[in-house]
């Protein structure tokens, strides 16, 4: 449905879609929930696609520190 077609519902339209939106978000299962903290261990700092994420304490701080 296009933009404009959501605009001219009004504001009770919208809060219907809102609410529609919101009764009917999935559950999701196993790894989901995981999924959402790995972001520090596979980014390392770096911002990705304007998502940053946060230097852990389990990341090398230089070569000499791998494993």
């Amino acid at each position: 449905m296009p933009l404009n077609s959501f605009v001219t519902l009004g504001r009770s339209g919208l809060h219907a879609i809102k609410r529609l939106d919101e009764i009917s978000k999935p559950t999701l299962n196993f790894p989901y929930d995981f999924l959402g903290n790995t972001i520090n261990l596979s980014q390392a700092g770096t911002t990705v696609n304007g998502i940053t994420s946060q230097i852990t304490p389990m990341t090398p701080a230089n070569d000499a520190e791998r494993h």
